[in-house]
């Protein structure tokens, strides 16, 4: 019971946190002193491409190696799996576990419209500071046979954090009462749904 606090704490002082970086135009950096990489755009998907339909996939991951990585997959169709890493006995001790469901028409349109505001395809390919045990964040998104792939290493951008935003609160918030029962998972599983689109 105190670990699912800590987490729902966690997980709304992170939403809050979004908004308020968000709002106040100011990045998150870890490590202030390390030198800024950010790497130019290199794909050729535009903002108004990015509409969710049958080849729509877009996926999310953030974590950090000792505490694992999150990782979120959307299909065009609405289903969507979400892994998450639960601490068992004690924090070096984690067991990775799946949830599984659908988002509505709706949802599945908005995401769409976040990306589009958050201009996610004109967003430089990546951000890295070069720390090894930095934070860690990445968005996919596959639509209309191209794709874009944005990575954060210790450094994240205004409009990144507002998408990590939305998607905490508009699609995994609303999920939270499924997530809590998500079910333990193989590794094989977890390379089969994750693994990039072709």
């Amino acid at each position: 019971m105190r670990i699912k606090t800590i987490f729902l704490l966690a997980l709304i002082l992170m939403s809050l946190l979004g908004g308020m970086l968000a709002i106040s135009g100011q990045i998150v950096r870890w490590h202030d002193s390390s030198p800024l990489n950010v790497y130019p755009i290199t794909s050729t998907l535009s903002n108004d491409a990015i509409v969710p339909a049958p080849s729509f996939v877009f996926f999310y991951v953030e974590g950090h190696f000792e505490i694992g990585f999150n990782m979120l997959r959307i299909d065009g169709n609405g289903e969507a799996k979400y892994l998450v890493h639960v601490p068992i006995k004690n924090p070096r001790s984690i067991e990775q576990r799946l949830a599984s469901f659908t988002l509505s028409e709706q949802e599945l349109s908005d995401l769409g419209h976040a990306l589009r505001d958050s201009n996610f395809a004109n967003m430089p390919d990546g951000y890295s500071t070069g720390v090894v045990d930095g934070m860690y964040a990445g968005m996919h998104v596959l639509s209309q046979g191209k794709r874009k792939v944005v990575t954060c290493d210790d450094y994240f951008p205004p409009e990144f954090v507002a998408l990590q935003g939305y998607l905490s609160q508009h699609i995994l918030a609303p999920q939270q009462a499924v997530i809590d029962r998500a079910e333990p998972v193989s590794q094989q599983e977890i390379e089969q749904i994750f693994s990039p689109v072709p």
